[in-house]
């Protein structure tokens, strides 16, 4: 049972962290050139932020799965992987708006282009 949780567990959270990944990515590019003005730097900055945020994130994956407590039902499979997948969409929604605020906060500091 322990297998399959944690089979379960990189399953949904790889997938949500891919997933999610790809939307930021594609979506937070016209934000970012509107924050940044440069086409070559808004790639770079959003390709840097997309590794950043795999790493993080996936690492995160990998890490919390050790920390599991005996599963020995399906109700305890299903709690465990509620647990720990809520964990891992509650990182990426901090993870997210701490880069949107950096950005932000960045552009408000150092405008790169003028209005």
């Amino acid at each position: 049972m322990k297998t399959l949780v944690l089979f379960l567990h990189l399953l949904i959270a790889g997938y949500i962290t891919v997933y999610v990944g790809r939307v930021l990515f594609r979506n937070g590019r016209p934000f970012l050139l509107t924050m940044l003005g440069e086409a070559a730097i808004t790639d770079s900055v959003n390709r840097l932020l997309l590794t950043g945020y795999y790493l993080v994130n996936l690492g995160y994956v990998f890490a919390v799965l050790t920390l599991r407590s005996p599963v020995e039902t399906v109700s305890d499979l299903i709690v465990s992987l509620s647990i720990s997948v809520g964990r891992i969409m509650i990182v990426l929604s901090v993870m997210h708006y701490f880069n949107i605020t950096a950005v932000v906060l960045w552009n408000k500091f150092h405008p790169s282009h003028k209005s």
